[in-house]
């Protein structure tokens, strides 16, 4: 084998190694985060709304000329925003991000001008 192919093989060799004992070290700090946030009593900080708006766009549809039963035009897509909320512990980091919320209806009495006046 020539020496520059043998150089290049060991370099691989080393360099494999090298991201190998990298991505256990990464496994390992991983999951001792993932136990540290376990064991937290977590202490969040404000909720942050943080919405994802995805804009307008039109779908192309099929080039003319290539007419058929399953042919599709342009299509128009409209604009849309998705709610999304955001927090973070305080002590140890995690964030938590959501799109899902619970809807609630609150009944306000309004007894309007001179309630109590039959």
């Amino acid at each position: 084998m020539e020496n520059r192919a043998r150089e290049l093989r060991e370099i691989v060799k080393r360099t494999n190694e090298e991201v190998n004992k990298a991505n256990e070290k990464s496994d390992r700090a991983r999951n001792e985060l993932r136990d540290y946030e376990r064991r937290c009593q977590h202490e969040y900080s404000k909720t942050i709304y943080d919405p994802i708006y995805t804009s307008a766009y039109t779908i192309p549809g099929d080039k003319p000329g290539t007419m058929g039963v399953d042919w599709r035009g342009p299509t128009y897509v409209s604009a849309k925003t998705e709610p999304r909320w955001k927090r973070t512990c305080t002590r140890c980091g995690l964030e938590q991000i959501t799109t899902r919320a619970k809807d609630s209806i609150t009944k306000i009495p309004d007894f309007g001008e001179g309630a109590g006046r039959w």
